[in-house]
């Protein structure tokens, strides 16, 4: 082979890398549009919506993908056979599967100390001691705190008020009470109804 077919053997040569080299370029080129454009599409899901998912694994994006593999309290993955979700010790992460968390455990101790702290805002009223006498009636001791001690004034102002409305003493309130309570009584047990009494009444009904 002379000189000259040798260099015209390397310019083919060089021609072909360098065709060889535009078409791996314009391939991972357009992979990456396509990567792009599919990235774009993918679907972010909130930790509280991993537990709710309905979303392929195919279609989640990078991040909702790390934080469901990292959930540390377990998964389930829908099974198209049988309609139903199954839990998974180790699931394969399978593009075509639907997968959502399983919630954190209840803890006991937290949920007891929310209801302590609910029930904060509520007085407490405890019976000390009971006195009973020889007529049939009783004297009880009450302890109350602080709370109970000012939702209790604030109710007495308002049955006070209530009263003054109505022209009705607090006496005569309380008989119609204890009057509402018997008859409300006698008609859980089927008899005739009380009627409203004319005046007010008090002791033994």
């Amino acid at each position: 082979m002379t000189d000259e077919e040798r260099q015209r053997a390397k310019e083919r040569s060089d021609v072909n890398k360098a065709v060889r080299d535009a078409h791996k370029w314009n391939d991972k080129k357009r992979s990456d549009v396509n990567k792009e454009r599919s990235d774009m599409n993918k679907i972010y899901l909130t930790d509280e919506e991993l537990q709710h998912n309905m979303v392929q694994w195919l279609f989640l994006d990078d991040d909702t993908r790390a934080r469901m593999m990292a959930w540390p309290h377990g998964w389930v993955f829908f099974s198209r056979l049988g309609e139903c979700w199954y839990g998974i010790p180790h699931p394969t992460w399978g593009d075509e599967y639907i997968y959502r968390t399983k919630p954190a455990p209840v803890d006991a101790g937290k949920e007891h100390s929310d209801v302590v702290k609910e029930r904060s805002d509520v007085g407490t009223i405890a019976i000390q001691e009971v006195l009973e006498h020889e007529d049939g009636s009783a004297t009880y001791t009450f302890d109350m705190d602080e709370k109970a001690h000012k939702k209790l004034a604030e109710l007495g102002l308002e049955l006070a008020m209530t009263c003054v409305a109505y022209e009705m003493d607090i006496q005569e309130a309380m008989d119609h009470i204890r009057w509402l309570g018997v008859s409300k009584e006698v008609n859980d047990e089927g008899g005739h109804p009380l009627k409203s009494p004319d005046k007010p009444i008090s002791g033994d009904i």
